[in-house]
């Protein structure tokens, strides 16, 4: 659960045929102050395309936002245009309208206020910051991480944090609920009776009529410990006809859940968490667990849990000489239409790389971190749990020391296909890899981007797919920070 992960509902429905045709456009190259110089897309609507960079990934001070043309040409590049003191949290995009959150303290109230100010489309601030939420200083501070998302059809934003209480060893979960006229339609706050230290948020989402769906785990013994605890997992709803969160909880008493993932179909009204499980907790797999939760009798309609063949494990993870299935990361969920959802999970771990160097001819001896981003396992569940088909991209990246800014992938769903973009070779601008798969879990591949022909890299982690068949990304390319769109 290193990185962060986002699950999206889009309805997906694979078609037999093969469709490799696809566009890649480019803006053109600028120069960088930085390589430590981080982006990440905001959106694209009709107005034009959006854009923040900033010099750490955390995106919470000393912001620049930029917006881009429809061809790519940048328009505009300015500090945020925002007078307020204080931490950002979250932009969206609304229309040709941005929504600027930020969290600040409020030096007269003595509260830590979470504001919102909108920019139009020319980035000039509109109005004065409208205060959402007000907590006392005492429960929240500068390291409270705001959850902001919006419902698919864009009419209500969820806010969830959580915050402090006077107990020891006790918090709140708080969730909150806005229209689109920022109007808000429900606050509530509930205990917690363990830390904020010990809580894990793996998943946060919010449904098309206001209600909210969110997968935390808390370590099963009450107090957190070194190393790898064991914890216990929960998937929590809440809707505002019931006024009443549920509760349900994941997991059997003989098995160790490894990585958990979640994802809400609105077209189906149900949500689907998957994941995987192990036998003693050593993060090695044995096998995958399957659950749904119907939305409209709020009941778990499917619970299963299920070992990998051993045919399963030779094929797919032998090209290594080993069947071991540890530190496997999901990557994405996408809801199907059928109830069933699709699963992309990479193998990731670090080593450490021992090397000596000489200093005045003595020997000095040092290590770094590599990071290794392994194949890609991708499974589709029908709406029983049942596998519907299993497959592997293979593919190994390894870098050094770098945070594997360009390694991972860019999972790409349309409404026919599943796409997979990644770098062929992280080390340098090498060939673009673009891996296809059909309704059958056939996967074929092809270079997108040839180093023949262009010399770039895709940073993974600073994409957004836009609309149903394109998607933006930041790239490097000729060594300098290019955007780049993919349109299928």
């Amino acid at each position: 659960m290193i990185l962060k992960r986002i699950s999206i509902y889009i309805i997906f429905c694979l078609h037999f045929s093969i469709n490799f045709a696809q566009s890649v456009e480019w803006s053109n190259p600028q120069k960088i102050k930085s390589k430590t110089g981080y982006s990440q897309i905001v959106g694209e609507s009709a107005s034009g395309i959006y854009l923040l960079r900033c010099k750490d990934n955390s995106f919470s001070r000393d912001v620049i936002i930029e917006k881009y043309k429809s061809n790519l040409a940048q328009e505009l590049s300015i500090p945020m245009p925002i007078n307020i003191n204080g931490i950002l949290e979250r932009v969206l995009l609304f229309d040709n309208t941005i929504y600027v959150f930020v969290s600040a303290k409020n030096n007269v109230s003595n509260k830590i206020d979470l504001l919102l100010q909108k920019l139009d489309e020319n980035l000039k601030p509109i109005g004065n910051a409208q205060v959402l939420i007000s907590m006392n200083s005492e429960e929240i501070d500068n390291k409270t991480h705001f959850y902001i998302k919006h419902s698919s059809e864009k009419k209500f934003i969820g806010v969830m944090f959580l915050s402090n209480r006077k107990e020891k060893n006790n918090s709140n979960l708080n969730l909150f609920c806005f229209d689109g006229n920022m109007q808000q339609q429900y606050g509530k706050q509930y205990d917690l009776p363990y830390s904020i230290d010990d809580i894990f948020i793996t998943s946060y989402d919010m449904g098309n009529e206001g209600e909210c769906y969110l997968l935390i785990d808390y370590p099963k013994s009450g107090v957190k410990k070194k190393g790898s605890d064991s914890r216990s997992f929960f998937l929590y709803s809440y809707s505002l006809g019931m006024d009443k969160m549920l509760e349900y909880e994941v997991g059997q008493s003989d098995v160790f859940i490894e990585e958990i993932g979640m994802c809400l179909n609105n077209y189906s009204k149900k949500i689907s968490v998957a994941g995987f499980y192990s036998k003693d907790n050593s993060k090695k797999v044995a096998g995958y667990f399957y659950y749904v939760l119907d939305l409209a009798s709020n009941e778990l309609i499917t619970k299963r849990f299920e070992t990998f063949p051993l045919d399963f494990i030779s094929k797919r993870y032998n090209t290594k000489g080993t069947d071991d299935l540890s530190d496997l990361y999901i990557r994405k969920m996408v809801a199907r239409s059928d109830g069933g959802c699709l699963l992309l999970a990479e193998k990731y771990y670090l080593s450490r790389q021992t090397y000596t160097y000489y200093v005045n001819g003595f020997p000095q001896t040092n290590s770094r971190t590599v990071y290794n981003y392994d194949d890609v396992q991708m499974m589709s569940f029908n709406a029983d749990g049942s596998l519907q088909f299993n497959n592997t991209i293979s593919k190994s990246q390894s870098s050094i020391s770098d945070g594997g800014y360009y390694s991972s992938i860019v999972p790409i769903i349309t409404a026919e296909n599943l796409y997979v973009v990644y770098n062929n070779d992280v080390s340098t601008e090498g060939d673009m890899m673009l891996s296809y798969a059909n309704n059958k879990g056939l996967i074929e591949n092809k270079i997108l981007v040839k180093a023949i022909n262009t010399s770039a890299l895709i940073i993974p982690s600073e994409t957004k797919q836009v609309s149903s068949n394109s998607v933006l990304a930041c790239s490097l390319r000729d060594k300098r920070f290019t955007l780049m769109r993919i349109t299928f």
